[in-house]
């Protein structure tokens, strides 16, 4: 029998959404070395929650209506204040999930910004729009808000 690096999907779930708050949690800068400090996107640093949305099509050669559909979605919803949207690529690691066609990340300054944007028109329509054409979708929502991760000095 192979090793299975999870040894169940459950514990996929949970690694991977520890490492995206790891990935995506802001720090405070007074805790940094002043050489990384500076390399912080002060846009970035006022991102509070983030949403991470794992789409698998039932038709890949979807993809492309997709990507365009949800970049131009998320263009014009005010709430929204950062995303990006990708493909998964096959980075031939063992411990790397790529059974997933498109990611999605969102971020939002506010809850209430986040909450805005899950009500607005344009997002219930690129989500009716979609979800019957989805064999399956995995969201993941981040909150770094309030949080402090210090850094030892010694």
């Amino acid at each position: 029998m192979a090793h299975r690096l999870f040894p169940s999907r459950h514990h996929w779930i949970v690694v991977s959404t520890i490492l995206l708050l790891l990935l995506f949690t802001g720090c405070r800068t007074k805790d940094l070395p002043p050489q990384t400090r500076k390399a912080l996107n002060p846009a970035t640093m006022e991102i509070k929650y983030r949403h991470l949305v794992y789409f698998t099509l039932e038709d890949k050669g979807d993809l492309e209506e997709l990507l365009l559909d949800n970049l131009e979605a998320m263009a014009v919803i005010p709430s929204v204040a950062d995303y990006w949207a990708g493909p998964a690529f096959n980075s031939n690691r063992p411990a790397v999930r790529n059974d997933f066609d498109l990611l999605l990340y969102t971020g939002f300054r506010s809850e209430k910004e986040y909450r805005a944007y899950l009500e607005h028109p344009v997002h219930k329509e690129l989500a009716d729009k979609w979800k019957p054409r989805l064999a399956k979708m995995l969201i993941h929502d981040v909150q770094t808000e309030d949080m402090e991760i210090g850094l030892d000095s010694d």
